[in-house]
């Protein structure tokens, strides 16, 4: 049999065309690097090897996430859809573990490697040991005179195919000035992700709300308290986040969600939880 010989121009072309191929493909924690060129991962990013797929997942995939209605969040939290005009940005600390200590089972396995840094899409999975601190919040106000409300939830407390606590609140900030989350006033201090074992995938929600009427007196619907306390726990499950906005004149313009479940650190955050409690 006669064997058909490659064109030559074609051979001598592949290997120049590798290095521009892999800056195309490969993607980074930065993003879109100058005159559009991806750069190649960071030792940080290449510690984790699943951190690798996701980089290739959010260059590859596109688009902001899935919606209200794909994520279920309607019906389930609010009964129709509505327009987020605003980009709600967040940002966990991106920290590293430099090794692994191999007298502590914790340290490796199934234990991250890194903090989820920027949630880039809507519906993305983490551990609750990636979302263990509060974010950085970040949008652009319509004006430095307006005010904002910021929510966290997790509508599938306690668990997902029962969620009798619905919606529980993790976090909530109220008559935010401009884009200056500190200058708010909070009313529950931010508390991580702790799904329990066997309760599912939970989805936990950012909603970033303008305050239509400005400055509000959000009285005892927003009681203050001690986080770690048995009444603060309380107050915290059951919310209805479409009425507490419909009663205090809350438009949602801009949202972010995660998912998440059990992990090691979400069970030693149930204990201390309870402990404080008791």
């Amino acid at each position: 049999p006669q064997f058909i010989k490659p064109p030559t121009k074609v051979m001598f072309a592949l290997p120049a065309l590798l290095p521009a191929l892999l800056l195309v493909v490969v993607p980074c924690e930065a993003g879109i690097g100058a005159h559009g060129i991806r750069r190649i991962p960071t030792r940080a990013q290449r510690a984790r090897p699943t951190a690798v797929f996701d980089f290739f997942a959010n260059a590859l995939g596109g688009g902001a996430g899935q919606t209200l209605d794909e994520l279920r969040l309607v019906p389930d939290v609010w009964p129709q859809s509505f327009d987020t005009p605003v980009e709600l940005s967040v940002r966990y600390p991106a920290w590293v573990r430099s090794s692994v200590d191999l007298r502590d089972v914790r340290s490796f396995g199934d234990t991250p490697m890194e903090g989820a840094g920027l949630l880039r899409k809507r519906g993305v999975t983490v551990m609750p040991t990636q979302v263990r601190d509060a974010p950085r919040l970040e949008w652009q106000p319509a004006s430095e005179a307006t005010f904002y409300t910021v929510l966290m939830f997790d509508p599938d407390a306690p668990r997902v195919d029962a969620p009798t606590a619905r919606s529980f609140v993790h976090w909530a900030v109220v008559n935010i000035p401009g884009a200056d989350i500190e200058l708010g006033e909070t009313r529950r201090p931010y508390v991580g992700a702790f799904p329990q074992p066997g309760t599912g995938v939970h989805r936990y929600v950012f909603v970033l709300f303008e305050q239509r009427d400005g400055k509000c007196d959000f009285g005892p619907t927003l009681p203050e308290g001690d986080w770690m306390s048995s009444l603060d726990l309380d107050t915290r499950a059951g919310w209805d986040p479409d009425a507490f906005a419909r009663e205090h004149g809350l438009e949602p313009v801009g949202w972010q969600c995660f998912r998440a479940e059990c992990d090691a650190y979400a069970l030693e955050l149930m204990q201390s939880l309870r402990s404080g409690a008791s």
